[in-house]
């Protein structure tokens, strides 16, 4: 029964809705601990209180209004409890930063884990590439869509289907 330690890089793309902004606002788990943040390539202030989804960067910066942008987030922290061989997520969507709950992106993922244990994701897995320690995993969703979220267990793949039935993999 262990909390798994996460470690995280995400890099948002985003345009400013307002003129002059000195600080943005973004959402993350709240057992999620910042260790760096960049705005536009370059290292800026950041403040999350302990505790607090809330995590507010610096962007003094940020131009005009509809001005493109480029967000990057490294953190970590304890949101994946393993209980036996069942792996529980603490939040779907918390585990990476986002502005809005409700807003749409697209995503593309990498999932690093053990040998041993498969990652399914949203959207089309690209790759899967292992060794003798870890598995790597890309994951893309190119079409914007609300939530990303991810499984990871013990699993086997099963084809089905085939003829005129379409292909499908179960895990």
């Amino acid at each position: 029964d262990d909390a798994m330690a996460t470690t995280a890089v995400a890099e948002l793309s985003c345009r400013t809705l307002e003129d002059s902004l000195r600080w943005v606002q973004v959402q993350l788990d709240a057992g999620m601990t910042v260790d760096s943040v960049a705005w536009d390539g370059r290292s800026t202030e950041f403040f999350k209180g302990p505790n607090n989804p809330q995590l507010w960067v610096r962007c003094d910066d940020a131009g005009t209004r509809g001005a493109g942008h480029t967000l990057r987030v490294r953190y970590h922290g304890a949101f994946i409890e393993r209980v036996g061989d069942w792996f529980l997520l603490s939040t779907s969507t918390g585990w990476y930063p986002q502005a809005y709950a409700r807003d749409r992106a697209s995503f593309d993922l990498t999932f690093r884990v053990p040998t041993g244990i498969t990652v399914t994701s949203v959207g089309e897995r690209k790759s899967l590439e292992s060794d003798r320690t870890t598995s790597t995993s890309h994951w893309v969703v190119d079409r914007p869509i609300r939530n990303a979220s991810f499984n990871l267990g013990f699993f086997n793949e099963e084809r089905f289907g085939g003829g005129d039935a379409p292909s499908v993999t179960a895990l």
